[in-house]
């Protein structure tokens, strides 16, 4: 029965249901981004010895390739449509499959680089987490996931109704539940420093995702406080508060860990197995199975990692030193 699961459980999915579906481009019927085969092989060899030895999810790793990619095509290539360049090496590279993003696309990709063009014209020292941004909101117009957004929401409202500081005046509440969603955060999604930022910074900005860079007036206005909400997100990121509750939260994200793994997988149709007992306890039987061989895979292929990569640098030192 419905009536089980807990109120934010039920939220989460009657909020399923309501939200708008989002085109993920299978409809389109225009050009698409295509790329040459051999080029693109070799990008996503050279992509994937680059991170070879990274242990950072999938999302963080993406991101951060964006803003690289990003970063050297604005020093380098100083062209009008980078949002166009930065597309086709996602497609070279392996990071979007090749022939799937509609080319229209890049008109949306060159509208948030320009206004994050405007801010940086305002804060020019504030240049590096400026475009660590930028890479947030590009990664989620190409990559939108709001099952994950919707699912930590649950995660947070659940638990601030119970989770509570040892000493009661000890900290503001404002800032307790500021720091137990960046908990949850670091705890479902595995969000690293430059993740967290951007979702925070939108949080406290919510009007900046909606700005158009010829909007000169909303640009100045948060390039005027731009520097304070930063430091203040910075400072809370690295609050040892958020990092302890991460520590103390782990069973409560595998709970809603496996919440997320069915919503991803059956959309709508969550409340049907989520409702069901027996469909539920199995699903979750198949989830845990599948996680820990992923796991160990993991391991196994970290570890291969670990050994290419010794071999390929101390290869790479050895001929440095032969070579002159």
């Amino acid at each position: 029965m419905i009536d089980s699961l807990s109120p934010q459980i039920r939220l989460l999915l009657k909020r399923l249901k309501t939200s708008e579906h989002k085109d993920d481009w299978s409809t389109y019927s225009g050009p698409r981004f295509v790329t040459n085969k051999i080029a693109s092989k070799a990008g996503s060899m050279y992509e994937k010895l680059r991170y070879v030895v990274d242990y950072k999810d999938e999302h963080t790793i993406r991101r951060a390739a964006i803003e690289r990619m990003l970063k050297r095509q604005l020093m380098f290539e100083q062209k009008p449509n980078i949002g166009r360049l930065l597309l086709e090496e996602l497609v070279r590279v392996g990071y979007i499959q090749n022939d799937t993003l509609p080319e229209i696309v890049a008109h949306d990709a060159q509208v948030i680089i320009d206004k994050y063009t405007a801010l940086e014209a305002r804060l020019p020292s504030s240049a590096k987490k400026i475009w660590t941004l930028a890479s947030g909101e590009l990664q989620e117009l190409l990559f939108p996931n709001n099952t994950n957004e919707a699912v930590v929401e649950a995660m947070y409202n659940t638990l601030v109704e119970h989770v509570k500081p040892k000493e009661e005046d000890a900290i503001e509440d404002k800032e307790f539940r500021f720091q137990l969603y960046i908990a949850c955060r670091r705890v479902l999604l595995r969000d690293g420093q430059d993740e967290l930022l951007y979702s925070l910074f939108c949080s406290l900005v919510p009007e900046w995702k909606e700005a158009q860079p010829d909007n000169h007036a909303l640009v100045a206005e948060i390039a005027g406080k731009y520097q304070k909400i930063v430091n203040r997100i910075m400072a809370d990121i690295d609050a040892p508060l958020n990092w302890n509750m991460t520590t103390r939260l782990k069973n409560n994200g595998i709970y809603f860990s496996l919440i997320k793994d069915i919503v991803q997988q059956y959309g709508v149709d969550s409340e049907d197995v989520l409702a069901d007992s027996e469909r539920r306890t199995a699903k979750i039987h198949d989830i845990l199975s599948t996680i820990y061989a992923n796991h160990k895979a993991k391991i196994t292929r970290s570890g291969t990692h670990a050994i290419i990569y010794i071999l390929v640098t101390k290869i790479l030192v050895g001929l440095a030193i032969e070579l002159p």
